[in-house]
């Protein structure tokens, strides 16, 4: 997958736009859409979110429906749901 070193942000939120799209160069299928995060008292980034799931969960265009979400808890442990 090619994501510009630019929207990279190991230690600290990064500047990502949930509505901007990441393609995988290895998969055309698989299409990525990042967060801000949702921290303690990030009302508007969840807001955002709840926006987001919204409008692809009924999407007519099933190419653009929300198909899964992948995010970590507070542990370091990932969570796949689908």
């Amino acid at each position: 997958m090619y994501v510009s070193l630019q929207e990279v942000s190991e230690y600290t939120s990064g500047a990502a736009d949930i509505n901007k799209e990441i393609f995988s160069t290895e998969n055309n299928s698989l299409v990525l859409h990042d967060s801000r995060g949702y921290g303690a008292g990030e009302l508007k980034n969840f807001q955002k979110l709840k926006e987001f799931i919204s409008d692809r969960v009924g999407n007519p265009n099933v190419g653009d429906r929300l198909h899964a979400i992948w995010y970590p808890p507070a542990s370091s442990a990932f969570i796949l749901v689908i």
